[in-house]
């Protein structure tokens, strides 16, 4: 549960809430009867301080669950955890503007475009207005090499004649970090692979983007040599002393999934196996999620068929045996331009394939 501008302290209201139901809990199931029950005591203390104060309770997304995964104080896997809030039932009041101080290393002008855009109009709350700063602001500071960044001071005042605040936020940069040592740890990408995908090295000025991309490309490529389920995460650790980020990139490849069969749907008898004869995938080959779209893409680009409408592909894999089916669709297309045309098996693949 949470309570916001009710003019009731959180602890007041929970120690009304403990001492008027007998089973009383922090966490409550998201339920209209259960909501309402709360609902109806948190009134009737507001209501003491304030009468005309009116309260709605409603199930919302936890914005302090989003700030943890921002500020890597979360897993990525974690499940979003949903909360009932407590509050006025007239409209919140929202952010109208937005004035930052203290920067130097960013513009102000790139500052305010990244904030506003999703600032203005936003519900106020000291944690969403956080979030928003880390979402928006810090990652501008992190191409630059600042990851220290910190906003010390947000103040908020009443905007005139609209029902939304002005909040103006000093900006502490803090020192320039470069790249420090890289490390990789599990998974099964030779050196050479992981070595062509970095677009940095030791020494350079720190970019979070830049290192969030190889994350997510290790993830890719690990797909494509059959790891369907893989995962990769992040260590972050920094030399305060030297100034440098040390990263370790942990990666989970998960199961093997190989290919294991081919439905076509959409050609006849006499189309069908021309497909058939262009597939690469072998049976029992680790699978390759790209090849699938690419190989549609090339049987295009090869114009075989007349008339030949949208084609889309699909996979399943099989969780317990780790073998995948592999679904094409095809509209138009009956009868290819060249039935009799030998083509060589295995048209190739995409890049890593």
């Amino acid at each position: 549960m949470k309570f916001e501008d009710l003019g009731v302290s959180e602890d007041e209201i929970r120690s009304y809430l403990r001492a008027n139901l007998p089973l009383y809990n922090d966490r409550i199931p998201g339920t209209d009867m259960v909501v309402q029950r709360y609902r109806a005591l948190v009134q009737e203390r507001v209501a003491q301080k304030n009468p005309a104060l009116k309260v709605t309770g409603r199930v919302v997304p936890d914005d302090s669950n989003q700030l943890a995964l921002l500020q890597g104080k979360a897993s990525r896997d974690a499940p979003n955890e949903m909360v009932v809030l407590f509050r006025p039932n007239t409209p919140p009041p929202s952010i109208a503007r937005v004035m930052v101080n203290g920067n130097k290393a960013v513009q102000t002008q790139e500052i305010l475009k990244a904030i506003n855009e999703v600032a203005v109009g936003t519900p106020y709350s000291d944690e969403r207005l956080q979030l928003i700063l880390d979402h928006a602001v810090k990652g501008l500071y992190e191409a630059q090499g600042y990851v220290h960044v910190t906003f010390p001071i947000i103040r908020a005042e009443k905007a005139a004649n609209i029902n939304g605040y002005d909040v103006t936020v000093t900006i502490q940069e803090g020192p320039k970090y470069n790249f420090g040592p890289i490390a990789f740890r599990g998974g099964d990408l030779d050196q050479d692979t992981v070595k062509s995908m970095l677009k940095f090295k030791v020494g350079d000025v720190f970019n979070g983007a830049q290192a969030e991309d190889l994350r997510i490309a290790l993830i890719a490529e690990m797909r494509r040599k059959g790891h369907l389920l893989a995962k990769a995460d992040i260590e972050r650790n920094l030399d305060d002393e030297k100034h440098t980020v040390n990263l370790r990139y942990l990666m989970e490849p998960g199961p093997l999934y190989t290919f294991d069969t081919l439905e076509i749907h959409g050609l006849d008898i006499e189309s069908e196996p021309v497909i058939r004869k262009m597939w690469a995938e072998q049976p029992g080959k680790p699978f390759n999620p790209d090849y699938p779209a690419y190989f549609l893409k090339k049987v295009e680009e090869a114009q075989l068929f007349d008339n030949l409408g949208d084609t889309r592909s699909d996979f399943t894999p099989n969780e317990s045996t780790h073998g995948v089916k592999v679904d094409l669709y095809f509209k138009g297309g009956n009868g290819s331009k060249k039935k009799e045309r030998e083509r060589g098996r295995g048209e190739g693949g995409p890049p890593g394939y």
